[in-house]
């Protein structure tokens, strides 16, 4: 089972984020904007693991050991993950296929947050992703655009009110995504 652990959106930035994914699909030549109810921020991406109790154990203990307030997020600008060649249609040359996604300002708050977990992961011999955790929010997946894209991407900030412990199962053209465990963020209380 694939696991994560992310930061659930409010409803009306995924609408925000579905609008934009829409806008990028239409003038690509190819590409699959992202379900709408499928957007988060990933924090810690676990991956294939049968391990599935002590994931929920780690997830939830992290939290009793480590108060997490509400997190301000401020979405803004956009960026690509490049992906692989394609081969094209005879005639035509090579494109290369791209991953849309809008990016996450990396508070103090959030790198703090992601290191606690990731750090619980690993202690417990998870073996996680070694590369550079960078902020993000998928929009559209298998982007192919042979001309430039005119997107002015959405800049706004929200705050994020549940982290989750989720699976993701690879099907047909989109994962699906179910939830595990979560916990509400909440603000401090004295």
């Amino acid at each position: 089972m694939r696991l994560f652990v992310a930061l659930e959106l409010a409803e009306d930035v995924k609408d925000t984020l579905a609008f934009a994914a829409a806008d990028l699909t239409r003038q690509a030549q190819s590409g699959r904007a992202v379900m709408r109810d499928n957007f988060h921020l990933t924090l810690v991406f676990i991956g294939e693991t049968n391990r599935i109790h002590e994931a929920r154990t780690i997830f939830e203990e992290t939290g009793r050991q480590r108060f997490v307030q509400s997190l301000k997020l401020t979405l803004r600008g956009i960026g690509t993950f490049k992906g692989k060649k394609t081969s094209g249609q005879k005639g035509q040359t090579p494109t290369t296929v791209y991953t849309w996604w809008i990016a996450v300002e990396p508070t103090s708050a959030l790198l703090s947050l992601t290191h606690a977990l990731t750090e619980a992961y690993r202690v417990h011999g998870f073996t996680l992703q070694s590369r550079n955790f960078k902020p993000h929010i998928t929009l559209v997946r298998g982007v192919c655009a042979p001309k430039p894209i005119e997107f002015d991407p959405p800049c706004l900030t929200t705050i994020s009110a549940r982290l989750s412990l989720m699976k993701s199962d690879l099907t047909g053209r989109s994962p699906v995504y179910t939830t595990l465990a979560s916990r509400q963020i909440s603000e401090p209380t004295f």
